[in-house]
């Protein structure tokens, strides 16, 4: 198991991105038990805490994700037990979509596609017209 690769996976899902195929009521319930546990974990160490509250406050911001992730990775590599509990966690981010408000009027939608990745929202029309031809015809 890639410790750093999963500690970063579950990083994301502490930030509280919305999971796919779950009810809200039933991601919220995930998202905070991670949470919850994670805290346990960290057992007051200030400056993981703080990660955590971080990547919760700024689910987007990269640096935090990072930060938490290392946080999680530290922990785990010392703990075969919450090493196990990450990697449990982990596959939920295969299903994890975030949308970001871009710009007034307009969100960017990211997914993480490991397997079939199904993403839809209003009008989704492609326009190839205006799309640049090759230099080769």
């Amino acid at each position: 198991m890639d410790l750093a690769a999963v500690a970063g996976e579950v990083a994301l899902i502490a930030g509280g991105a919305a999971v796919e195929g779950l009810a809200q009521d039933a991601t919220k319930s995930l998202v905070e038990k991670i949470r919850e546990r994670i805290r346990s974990v960290f057992g007051g160490d200030p400056r993981s805490e703080d990660a955590l509250e971080q990547v919760m406050a700024t689910p987007t911001n990269q640096n935090a994700i990072n930060e938490l992730a290392r946080a999680l990775c530290w922990y785990a590599e010392r703990d075969p037990r919450f090493a196990q509990e990450l990697a449990e966690w982990e596959p939920y981010k295969a299903s994890v979509g975030t949308a970001v408000q871009a710009s007034p009027g307009t969100v960017v939608q990211n997914g993480d596609a490991r397997r079939d990745l199904f993403m839809a929202a209003g009008n989704m029309t492609v326009d190839q017209s205006k799309a640049k031809s090759s230099p080769d015809g």
